[in-house]
């Protein structure tokens, strides 16, 4: 298990490394983000796909993830 602090760098080093799966979580949904095309993201926020609603678009502030998880791995927030 690793725990770090989410933000924007983070989120762009963890999309280099995902292969297959990139998933993060709040206290509410599943949200996935693409890994074929350009990642929308400000220093902010990020845009992802809510898996609960049928991959409705849904803008997200990073200080709201709780967990990551990229390919197999899982990530908690600190």
């Amino acid at each position: 298990m690793r725990v770090f602090v989410f933000d924007e760098d983070v989120l762009k080093k963890l999309l280099i490394e995902a292969t297959y799966r990139f998933l993060v979580f709040d206290d509410q949904s599943a949200y996935s983000l693409p890994l074929n095309y350009r990642l929308t993201a400000t220093s902010r926020h990020f845009l992802a796909n809510d898996v609960s609603s049928g991959q409705e678009n849904k803008i997200l502030k990073y200080s709201a993830i709780k967990r990551v998880v990229v390919d197999d791995k899982e990530f908690f927030i600190s």
